[in-house]
């Protein structure tokens, strides 16, 4: 008897430089057929700072920021999908996941031990 696996779904990550079009990449996701779910800086300091209240990042926008840097005008706001997804990540991320580890020098330990 064969039986089917499920299929695993397929996952992209994209990091890019400050201004390279990946906002613009971002909304192009997020509107495609394709059934991709997009989530935007998904460790950034905001994410961490509302990380017990993800109602915020429903409706989140910073307009000043969207205006200086031309932004495209997005479907929804940017940490729309990290609010759903809240359940699966709620309780673990931690500030050395965004700021600490990310700047951490080889000489140093980075709370891998």
């Amino acid at each position: 008897m064969l039986i089917k696996r499920p299929s695993m779904p397929k996952v992209a990550f994209v990091h890019s430089l400050f201004r390279s079009g990946s906002t613009y990449f971002f909304e192009a996701m997020r509107r495609s057929s394709t059934n991709h779910i997009c989530f935007q800086e998904a460790f950034h300091e905001i994410v961490l700072e509302h990380s017990e209240t993800p109602t915020v990042l429903i409706t989140y926008r910073n307009i000043a920021v969207e205006l200086r840097y031309k932004h495209p005008p997005l479907s929804a706001p940017y940490f729309a999908e990290l609010a759903r997804a809240w359940p699966a990540w709620a309780g673990k991320l931690d500030e050395s996941d965004i700021c600490r580890n990310y700047f951490c020098n080889a000489t140093e330990d980075c709370g891998q031990g």
